[in-house]
């Protein structure tokens, strides 16, 4: 759930912190967003997905989440 307007990313980083996968959003409204994501292309395992959202100064982290995908 984002706080302010404005530009955010959604990144998903492997269990080593590499990312793999990255979205940014040019433009969000406050509240709960959702966008649909297409992860078949990536191995099964953990992941952890990391919003951000640009404040002005560089995008700051607002959340994060654990993801399992399992194939």
């Amino acid at each position: 759930q984002l706080t302010e307007r404005g530009p955010a990313r959604l990144r998903l980083l492997d269990i080593s912190g590499a990312e793999v996968w990255a979205r940014t959003l040019p433009s969000t409204e406050i509240g709960e967003q959702r966008l649909p994501l297409d992860l078949r292309a990536k191995a099964s395992g953990i992941y952890l997905a990391v919003l951000e959202q640009d404040r002005g100064f560089g995008f700051v982290v607002v959340a994060t989440f654990k993801v399992a995908l399992a194939h």
